[in-house]
């Protein structure tokens, strides 16, 4: 169960809760967003020792020095990057609301936004192995589709997006269809 954390003070009191208390295992829970906060990131790294998976959402716009400095601080403490995902909320509702909290509009999360933080980690010298593992394999394993997607094998989908030596996208391929490509 993928579980939004948000910023609260409580962080993943909740979920510890719910796993020492009750028989669902720590893998039943896989809290999002726990890049909110320094003292939700720290309980991530904890979550994570326990046996239990997390994700961090990427920035909607640009890649930020808070998003960095989160995978820098997991790749520090020698952590199994199995249990990582990345995502985005692309295509999501962005709720905007004004000094007073009152909501005021409506924007969208951005769909290129989950590669652009691929891509500025490479830049920032990350090693392919770390960065890409939480956007392939990872997610397909969580979410019990890895005899079809997360990695190129026989008889998977063959969806691949394929990068010119900057990291930029030039091809996406979806089940062995080209469904962009820059030579088109």
């Amino acid at each position: 169960m993928h579980i939004h954390v948000g910023s609260a003070p409580s962080g993943l009191e909740i979920l510890r809760q719910a796993v020492q208390s009750t028989p669902l295992p720590i893998l039943q829970f896989h809290p999002t967003h726990v890049n909110r906060t320094p003292k939700l990131l720290g309980e991530a790294v904890e979550w994570v020792r326990a046996g239990g998976t997390v994700d961090l959402t990427v920035p909607s716009k640009t890649l930020t020095w808070e998003f960095v400095s989160a995978v820098r601080k997991l790749a520090d403490v020698d952590l199994d990057w199995e249990r990582f995902t990345f995502s985005s909320d692309g295509g999501g509702s962005m709720p905007k609301f004004d000094e007073h909290g009152h909501l005021i509009g409506y924007a969208s999360g951005e769909v290129r936004a989950l590669w652009e933080a691929v891509r500025g980690l490479l830049q920032e010298g990350f090693p392919l192995e770390i960065v890409l593992r939480p956007v392939t394999v990872n997610p397909a394993r969580i979410l019990g589709i890895e005899g079809s997607k997360g990695e190129i094998d026989v008889g998977k989908d063959a969806d691949l997006v394929v990068l010119d030596e900057n990291f930029h996208v030039v091809a996406t391929i979806a089940k062995g269809k080209v469904i962009y490509s820059t030579a088109l």
